[in-house]
């Protein structure tokens, strides 16, 4: 039978390995976290109103990284200016996108697309209509186009598309009231 002593110092030992293969085992989930969202997946907060009804100001958007053509009708994050926007691509290169003059519709290659769900409003110094997106580049609106600053405006315009952080794949409501 061991002794006391050779009891402590086993028991010392043990805890030690656990201690040890714990701190490994959080720091590779910590790596492996960091690497999934720094490459794969992540998280942007809504500011504003531009992309009512579907998404409000203070929800979070969860996106993933992908690596192929990005195509008209997905929710986008990207960054300008170190900031972060939410859009929705309305067309992409190649495609001529107008936009009437008194801005109550989109016309994407001639047709007119459904995600004209409201009136749209031109903004001053943007583009002259009609515009052909340039192939690399993307044409991105906000679903509440009276109060979204997109592709229309100077401050946007053609959204090069390797600006674009991902496309939107679940949203995580701040509130259920909007």
């Amino acid at each position: 039978m061991p002794s006391k002593a050779l009891k402590r110092k086993i028991r010392k030992e043990t805890i030690k390995r656990e201690a040890m293969r714990l701190i490994f085992q959080t720091v590779c989930a910590a790596a492996a976290t960091y690497l999934l969202f720094s490459y794969i997946f992540g998280l942007a907060e809504v500011d504003g109103f531009s992309m009512r009804p579907i998404l409000y100001d203070g929800d979070t958007v969860f996106y993933t990284r992908i690596f192929h053509e990005y195509k008209p009708g997905d929710i986008i994050v990207f960054s300008l200016n170190k900031r972060n926007y939410i859009k929705r691509i309305a067309a992409v290169g190649g495609d001529m996108v107008n936009i009437s003059t008194n801005g109550s519709s989109v016309q994407v290659n001639g047709r007119t697309e459904p995600l004209d769900q409201n009136p749209t409003y031109p903004r001053g110094g943007g583009l002259r209509f009609p515009v052909i997106v340039p192939k690399g580049c993307v044409f991105v609106l906000g679903d509440n186009r009276e109060a979204s600053i997109d592709s229309r405006a100077k401050e946007i315009g053609m959204l090069p598309a390797n600006n674009i952080c991902g496309v939107v794949r679940f949203v995580i409501r701040r509130s259920l009231s909007p």
